[in-house]
């Protein structure tokens, strides 16, 4: 079994942002290192049947799909619940939330996480220049603690305004201020390899999803380290599809130096609890 935290499906509100164009998909192969070359064929086809395949084939049971709310890209909660119905059991959305606006934004918490039943919410902070420790968070954090849902935060410096939005000692004081929050640090907060991995050490309630970063970007070997050692049930797998075939991550990931007990935790337990996806 193995449960894909960073998974972005060809559905139509994805497939119609830049993140699904052609000329997006190759410029971050190049830089990932990863393939095919020119995107999954699932992406290019934008069929969710075809990744539904590709998933199987990897071995890959659950994704999780993050609803999105920031310039240029909507992906509502709707939407979402739509796939997680069409195809039961192989989605596990996380709610879309307008974090500009805080009213709203409880209002998009309630109907994700209270309505669908969704176990927490995914936004998008850098790109709105944005740290996790703005004040402006502090209501939604707080209603998260309400509701027991976790929080996914995109931290990869090429998703931020600037590189410091995603420094990890805005998570980390995010973390200290709500500890009852599960936060997840999407992207590994990278290039800060290295602080993330300590934040993630003192703070219980923050786990880690490098994806991409941690088997194919310089500075992943610390990843893999800590995985293998005291950080062995914080860290998520990811395979940053559509930027890479998840079959394609999976056998990166299993070609790794970790420790077959490791191996298991960061493919599916450590996400499986986190998710409280039960038996």
């Amino acid at each position: 079994m193995i449960i894909d935290f960073r998974l972005r499906p060809p559905i139509k509100e994805y497939a119609e942002t830049q993140m699904f164009a052609l000329d997006t998909i190759e410029v971050h192969a190049r830089l990932f290192g990863t393939i095919p070359p020119d995107g999954p064929p699932s992406a290019r086809e934008r069929s969710v049947q075809a990744l539904i395949s590709e998933m199987d084939e990897a071995g890959v049971s659950v994704g999780v799909s993050c609803g999105r709310h920031r310039p240029g890209t909507g992906i509502p909660s709707s939407a979402l619940k739509r796939l997680a119905d069409e195809y039961p059991g192989r989605f596990v959305p996380l709610a879309s939330v307008d974090v500009l606006d805080a009213v709203r934004a409880k209002e998009m918490i309630d109907e994700g996480v209270g309505g669908y039943d969704f176990p927490g919410i995914h936004i998008d902070l850098g790109a709105l220049g944005m740290a996790p420790d703005d004040p402006r968070m502090a209501p939604i954090y707080d209603h998260c603690d309400r509701l027991d849902a976790i929080v996914a935060i995109n931290t990869s410096a090429f998703g931020a305004q600037e590189q410091s939005l995603c420094n990890p000692e805005s998570l980390d004081r995010a973390a200290r201020d709500f500890p009852n929050v599960n936060f997840v640090s999407s992207h590994g907060s990278y290039p800060y390899v290295l602080q993330i991995i300590g934040v993630a050490a003192k703070r219980p309630n923050v786990y880690i999803s490098p994806d991409v970063y941690m088997s194919n970007m310089p500075g992943g070997h610390m990843y893999v380290e800590a995985a293998n050692s005291f950080l062995q049930d914080k860290v998520l797998f990811g395979s940053a599809y559509p930027y890479s075939s998840v079959g394609d991550i999976v056998s990166r990931y299993k070609k790794l130096p970790l420790s077959e007990e490791a191996l298991e935790k960061i493919f599916w337990r450590n996400a499986h609890r986190l998710l409280n996806l039960g038996d």
